[in-house]
């Protein structure tokens, strides 16, 4: 992103990312088992992505914490950026769905 189309969030923003990270920050698990799973094999999938979802997951988590704690203030910055990227765990790349 250029200096000149930042997206700047507002406190109710930052609540809502923070809250929604929370609740939904047990689907990292899921979906890196998933991601695993599809790029390598089953094995490393379970293994390997469950230890990379625990990880994702206990950061996204302590990412919504600070969110919803820190809401009212310009933490980290001023423009109440997330902390994580992608903002929410169901903008993750890997793999798609096809019907």
């Amino acid at each position: 992103m250029s200096g000149t189309d930042e997206v700047h969030y507002d406190w109710k923003a930052k609540l809502k990312r923070g809250g929604l990270n929370i609740v939904s920050s047990p689907v990292e698990i899921a979906r890196e088992i998933q991601i695993t799973s599809a790029e390598k094999n089953l094995l490393q999938g379970w293994t390997l992505g469950l230890v990379k979802g625990l990880g994702y997951g206990l950061l996204r988590f302590g990412a919504g914490v600070v969110d919803v704690v820190t809401c009212p203030f310009d933490f980290p910055d001023g423009r109440k950026a997330p902390l994580m990227q992608p903002e929410y765990v169901w903008e993750k790349p890997g793999v798609k769905y096809t019907s």
